[in-house]
């Protein structure tokens, strides 16, 4: 019979995880107000269209080719290999986020299946009323204030939406289309298909917002309530895969082989384990098959161990991003 594993008995943290538990929570205390901000903006904007879903195309999270033979769980696909998202993530900055937060925001502006053909949000906003990508793109950057040096935090996100742009660009994803305009080469960036499916050669493809038809989604509530700001990029990888359910061996719930995690999303074993943290934040359930009740596999000698179930618990977005996330690393840290 299947078993449910939730963490309420889990051993305290290492003094390892302690340490990155304590650095995460404080990098949230200080992102916090940048977060209600985007959050207040993405809102507003949802106002106009009243979007709902969040929807990219499987080929982003999904690669068809799979990475070379070479990698396996102990290696993790080099990011040239890697599908586009998963080429994004890294261990801090926001690449990753980034882009989602530039799709969503197209998605709030462009209608289903038409076409994403400008951009006239500036980095920072012009005058009081304005909303520019500065206040869409939340970090945990502070003033710099001393006899030396003074750095307002909203210069900080600048200068990370800027490299974000260059790598971007890099990857084919955006086209800068004022690059030759030195100071102002990233203003009016446009966004090209998600997938980068194209031939090396070739002029990037125009991004179209996804029709319903073909493409899987997120609750836009990722973005409105802060969910993307506040995971770390492995784990919105994750998160992504169990979205996308593309390979799964299971029907109504995902369940993902080795190969086809590791060849098709690029997520290794060490990626993988970010689902715990999903599960602690209520955004999947993890069900365990064939498994006791101290969670091992059931006569694992001549069957081996059967995959979780994973389930998106889509209905878990509609609440802060802020007060889950906040509370769970409290919880863990209280152990």
């Amino acid at each position: 019979m299947p078993k449910f594993f939730g963490f309420g008995v889990s051993a305290p943290p290492t003094v390892r995880e302690r340490v990155a538990l304590e650095g995460r929570a404080a990098r949230l205390e200080m992102a916090a107000p940048s977060v209600r901000v985007a959050n207040d903006g993405f809102k507003t904007m949802q106002q106009t269209l009243g979007v709902q879903a969040f929807r990219l195309r499987s080929g982003y999270v999904f690669g068809e080719r799979g990475a070379s033979s070479g990698v396996s769980d102990l290696r993790q696909p080099p990011s040239a290999e890697c599908p586009p998202a998963g080429s994004l993530v890294r261990s801090r900055g926001g690449l990753l986020r980034f882009h989602l937060l530039a799709l969503a925001e197209a998605q709030f502006r462009v209608r289903e299946g038409a076409r994403a053909s400008s951009n006239d949000r500036p980095l920072v906003p012009v005058s009081s009323g304005d909303t520019g990508w500065t206040d869409l793109f939340a970090s945990d950057a502070r003033t710099t204030t001393d006899k030396r040096l003074y750095v307002r935090a909203q210069d900080k996100r600048l200068r990370a939406i800027k490299q974000a742009l260059d790598s971007l660009e890099a990857s084919r994803l955006v086209v800068l289309p004022n690059r030759g305009r030195g100071a102002g080469k990233h203003e009016g960036f446009l966004l090209t298909d998600e997938t980068a499916s194209r031939l090396p050669d070739a002029e990037p493809l125009p991004y179209r917002v996804p029709r319903r038809d073909a493409s899987f989604s997120l609750p836009m509530s990722f973005i409105t309530n802060g969910w993307v700001h506040l995971l770390e990029d492995t784990e919105i990888a994750v998160l992504l895969m169990v979205a996308c359910g593309r390979g799964s061996i299971a029907s109504g719930a995902v369940a993902i082989p080795s190969d086809v995690r590791v060849l098709n999303y690029g997520i290794g074993r060490d990626r993988f384990e970010s689902h715990r943290w999903l599960e602690r934040f209520g955004l999947i359930t993890v069900e365990g098959v064939d498994r006791d009740i101290d969670g091992k596999a059931i006569d694992f000698e001549t069957k081996g161990a059967s995959l979780h179930r994973l389930r998106l618990r889509r209905e878990a977005f509609d609440t802060d991003g802020l007060t889950v996330v906040s509370g769970a690393l409290k919880t863990r840290l209280a152990r």
